[in-house]
């Protein structure tokens, strides 16, 4: 684990340490957090920050469709 600034422009201020943990399911905590799930080709993510503006990205496999493809 690193720190450093957040770039500009970033919505919170103060070090950006991103911290990448992947699960199986990221519905439940979306949910808990009340955050939107991103859906990007390699994984289903939510993304939040503590209050020092430190990033917390959690992501899950992507969702398969009824062939198998991603």
């Amino acid at each position: 684990m690193s720190t450093a600034p957040a770039p500009p422009g970033s919505p919170v201020p103060g070090p950006d340490t991103p911290v990448y943990l992947r699960v199986r399911d990221v519905d439940g905590p979306a949910r808990e957090f009340g955050v939107r799930v991103d859906e990007v080709p390699w994984a289903r993510e939510i993304e939040l920050r503590d209050p020092d503006g430190n990033r917390l990205r959690i992501g899950a496999p992507p969702t398969t469709d009824a062939g198998g493809a991603v």
